[in-house]
């Protein structure tokens, strides 16, 4: 229960900074991975306990792409249609995989929905570290998911956090959308 809730509070301080466009969100998931990646693993979601891994390593290269432009404005970004598609396509692809792997080698219980938020979430934070504003869609669609697979496997501080991430994904999609129609104003004048 300690680690939900120190995991909870750590990774709902990430989300803000990041909605902030702050780079201290980075450094703050790094010691909310670390929690979040034993809570997992010993409730038996192998898929999200190998993800928060991959969020730590991502966390480092995250903030080394955010510290290069420390010194100038954040500049939100968008997808082209083709590259969108190249992304959904790799994302399914990535789901089908993990999704076999967990149905053939691990005793999961929620292997579809385990596989499906893996993959999204890796998406959307390939999206976060290069600023595109899509990131913050694809972790409602995720988060939403995910409050539904931690309230049935009876991790209620993750639960909830996944509920108010899917409220933070639409304040932080505003704020990012927001900046982004403030930087076209002014690069117009």
């Amino acid at each position: 229960m300690l680690l939900d809730l120190l995991g909870t509070l750590l990774s709902l301080l990430s989300t803000w900074y990041f909605i902030q466009m702050d780079r201290k969100a980075w450094i703050i998931s790094i010691f909310a991975t670390a929690i979040n990646s034993v809570l997992y693993f010993s409730k038996g979601i192998y898929a999200d306990t190998l993800l928060e891994i991959f969020y730590l390593l991502n966390s480092f290269y995250g903030l080394l792409l955010w510290n290069r432009t420390l010194n100038s404005k954040f500049k939100v970004k968008w997808l082209s249609f083709p590259q969108a598609t190249v992304l959904l396509m790799l994302t399914t692809a990535l789901y089908l995989v993990i999704y076999f792997l967990l149905r053939q080698y691990t005793d999961s219980t929620v292997a579809s929905l385990d596989a499906l938020t893996t993959a999204l979430s890796i998406m959307g934070q390939w999206l976060m570290c290069y600023k595109i504003i899509y990131t913050w869609l694809v972790w409602f669609i995720t988060d939403a998911i995910y409050a539904y697979m931690y309230f049935y496997k009876q991790i209620p501080f993750h639960a909830f956090l996944m509920f108010l991430y899917t409220i933070m994904a639409i304040a932080g999609y505003l704020k990012w959308a927001s900046q982004d129609t403030l930087q076209a104003q002014l690069n117009s004048l």
